[in-house]
């Protein structure tokens, strides 16, 4: 078994030379997580003498076309969606396209360009072929690294793995749930259902929104927690969740505890599966 870790950068060209706080990033990993390969994939390869210093203990993959899934004409429907594209961001959102492939077809564990090595990362998600999440003594779910992650079934994995997690009643691609909030999504399931999804996926606004996500409801901000690159809001609401945001859109829409906002969440956007 072998402990191998991914990152993902330079999806645009790069103009300005290869930053400390990237060269920070790979060589804590180098140096904290004994890995047997660091991989970095790219489209244009960076520059300068911090790359010069890192680039021969890394292992180079050229990323192509767009990932499966990253549709570029999508930015048009909303207005933050337009922003972005116009100041050329979308590369940072198809990032998370590609390293989900990535993990899906490599395994072995996924780190931003701006993550600080402190600790050695556990074996169970670099290594492990399958996962045993037990909580309050019991087991609660099995699987490869990527089934747990991308369909958890308590709320405590879905903490684990970031995503937001709903229990409910699904009838003719609808998800009701338990306090009568209810869920679209691109489904045929009936019966007991889980619904999950990305706080990445959560766009808010500040009026109701005119777009065509199938799922909008009215939420209040509880708190807001810089994390890496984004911002992690938690609303409450009908639908309690969590949403990742730019801090740009803080700074815009003026969020901050107790703003009212609305939420919008597409319905191709939700994994719905049996409970």
């Amino acid at each position: 078994m072998r402990r191998e870790f991914h990152f993902v950068f330079g999806l645009r060209p790069q103009r300005e030379p290869f930053h400390l706080m990237h060269w920070l990033a790979l060589e804590s990993c180098r140096r904290t997580q004994s890995p047997d390969a660091i991989h970095l994939h790219l489209r244009h390869e960076p520059h300068g003498p911090w790359w010069d210093r890192i680039a021969p203990h890394l292992t180079l993959h050229r990323v192509g076309d767009a990932p499966r899934g990253f549709d570029r004409a999508r930015y048009d429907e909303t207005g933050e969606g337009r922003f972005i594209a116009k100041h050329g961001w979308d590369y940072a959102h198809e990032a998370d396209f590609v390293r989900l492939e990535i993990l899906h077809a490599r395994g072995g564990a996924y780190a931003d360009m701006d993550t600080l090595f402190v600790e050695r990362y556990p074996d169970a998600f670099v290594l492990a072929d399958r996962l045993v999440v037990v909580e309050d003594g019991r087991v609660v779910q099995t699987g490869t690294p990527a089934e747990v992650a991308s369909r958890p079934v308590t709320a405590y994995v879905a903490r684990l793995v970031g995503l937001n997690l709903y229990r409910g009643q699904a009838a003719d691609g609808v998800v009701t749930l338990a306090g009568g909030a209810r869920l679209v999504g691109a489904h045929h399931d009936y019966g007991p259902v889980l619904v999950a999804f990305r706080p990445s996926s959560v766009v808010l606004h500040r009026r109701r929104p005119d777009s065509s996500a199938r799922n909008t409801w009215a939420a209040r901000v509880v708190s807001l927690e810089q994390q890496g690159d984004t911002v992690r809001v938690a609303l409450a609401g009908p639908l309690d969740a969590a949403a990742d945001v730019t801090p740009l859109a803080v700074a815009e829409l003026g969020l901050e505890p107790g703003v009212e906002v609305w939420a919008a969440l597409k319905a191709t956007e939700t994994a719905v599966y049996p409970a």
